[in-house]
């Protein structure tokens, strides 16, 4: 269910952002703005679909490690994995938003009289 969602969100976040409208360098910084805060908003919707499946996996291995179905090693491996992954891709996400932030900033520069 959760790679349907992602895919879905990719086809509809980046409806719009295929071609310029026209064929100036205003259409064209239009296209990179809209680009640009389509991509701010799949990073914000990642975060969260990466919250979501992190609380998952962590609710169910330590439901397994409950239940006595997984022993203290391999359930602390997985937290682990699991916690390491999500800082993995939160640095990801934080460095894509400080780029995208620092290429509006430029577009707005171009704006500017």
């Amino acid at each position: 269910m959760g790679t349907f969602f992602a895919a879905g969100f990719k086809v509809w976040n980046k409806a719009g952002t295929w071609q310029a409208l026209q064929q100036s360098n205003a259409a064209f910084l239009d296209l990179s703005r809209r680009r640009c805060l389509r991509e701010l908003q799949a990073i914000h919707v990642g975060r969260w679909f990466l919250a979501v499946q992190s609380a998952i996996v962590a609710s169910w291995l330590s439901l397994d490690f409950a239940v006595h179905r997984l022993p203290l090693r391999p359930y602390l491996f997985g937290i682990a994995v699991t916690i390491l992954m999500a800082a993995a891709y939160l640095v990801w996400f934080t460095a894509r938003e400080r780029r995208i932030v620092g290429d509006l900033r430029s577009f707005d520069g171009f704006t500017e009289p």
